[in-house]
């Protein structure tokens, strides 16, 4: 089966893979931190539920023992002296418990071997006092009162040292409960110390993935940040050119495509702006140029002006001469036709 590692590994390097990454560890910290909890708990309570259960069935048998070698020795007291059958029942009944609760303790398990050879002495000297004090009831049937006392006493110096067996066989399960008990907080300190570890772990985790991202954050929005600001002032050759994570990345490879259309834009514009200037000194040299012309014109104009002006003037002295010139010779024309003939010159 194909694993497409290089999306994982995409993935990773982004922030959001990131962040989801971590929070996903920590998570499962949590989840197993939990697990954790739930399982020491259980076992904890589980070993606390066998120890006291099998406390409370090794007291009740140590109880029954103690309590049966005790009434039983009673009930053969009263038996020997008033030979009551009932009473030789109860003794039987007694000796009878004592020896099923002695059986109970030796199939108890966590048994010592300490414990095991007092729960034999127990049982030796349970039957010696049981053979003892059937004799003597035996002797007591028989009329023997004397040997039936002296075998009861017997019995009841056997039942001193077989009660002080039950106590130590008592104190040495008490020691032994006691170490159990200790087993059972070295336990639980143990799976509280793991379930604090993890706990610990998911913290640690949580610090190193907002470190992580922090610094994955940082460092690229300071590097984007110092571009955006050098646009801003116009130098736009500077480039991104470091490796970020994905988002960053493609911001970064915006803001250079950006960069490299503001920067083309700029050179068009100083074009344009050259051959704008350029236009512009030609249409000042040609303005100038029309204005040089203007001027002549209106200078040639002048001379027009002046030249029409004299030749009118001389039109008008012409035209006065002229007039003149009429009224003269109709003048003239008038005196001569009032002239005699007489004196007119003759024609020689």
């Amino acid at each position: 089966m194909h694993i497409p590692t290089v999306p994982i590994r995409e993935a990773l390097t982004s922030i959001r893979g990131r962040l989801l990454a971590g929070f996903g560890g920590m998570i499962l910290l949590l989840v197993l931190a939990g697990v954790t909890a739930r399982t020491s708990l259980t076992s904890v309570g589980d070993q606390i539920g066998i120890s006291l259960a099998t406390t409370r069935r090794e007291a009740q048998a140590t109880a029954r023992l103690a309590s049966s070698v005790s009434q039983g020795l009673s009930a053969s007291s009263r038996y020997l002296a008033t030979r009551d059958s009932a009473t030789r029942r109860a003794f039987e009944a007694h000796l009878a418990t004592a020896h099923a609760a002695q059986k109970d303790l030796t199939a108890t398990e966590g048994m010592t071997s300490n414990d095991i050879t007092l729960l034999i002495a127990i049982e030796r000297r349970l039957s010696l006092v049981g053979t003892l004090l059937n004799e003597a009831h035996r002797l007591a049937e028989r009329k023997d009162t004397p040997a039936a006392l002296a075998r009861a006493d017997s019995a009841q110096r056997m039942e001193t040292d077989l009660l002080a067996d039950i106590q130590t066989f008592g104190q040495s399960r008490a020691i032994k409960m006691e170490a159990t008990s200790r087993a059972l907080r070295e336990h639980a300190d143990e799976r509280a110390n793991l379930l604090i570890g993890v706990i610990l772990a998911a913290i640690l985790l949580g610090a190193a993935i907002v470190a992580s991202t922090m610094r994955s954050i940082g460092r690229p929005l300071e590097h984007l940040v110092d571009h955006a600001r050098a646009l801003s002032e116009g130098r736009l050759g500077v480039r991104t050119s470091e490796a970020m994570p994905g988002e960053f990345q493609d911001l970064a490879g915006a803001m250079n495509t950006t960069a490299e259309a503001l920067s083309r834009l700029a050179t068009v514009a100083r074009q344009t702006a050259g051959d704008v200037s350029e236009s512009a000194h030609q249409l000042s040299s040609a303005a100038e140029q029309i204005s040089v012309a203007a001027g002549q014109t209106v200078s040639a104009m002048s001379y027009v002006t002046d030249g029409a002006e004299k030749q009118v003037a001389a039109l008008q002295d012409v035209d006065e001469s002229l007039a003149r010139m009429r009224v003269d010779r109709k003048s003239t024309r008038l005196n001569s036709s009032h002239i005699p003939l007489s004196r007119m010159p003759s024609s020689a």
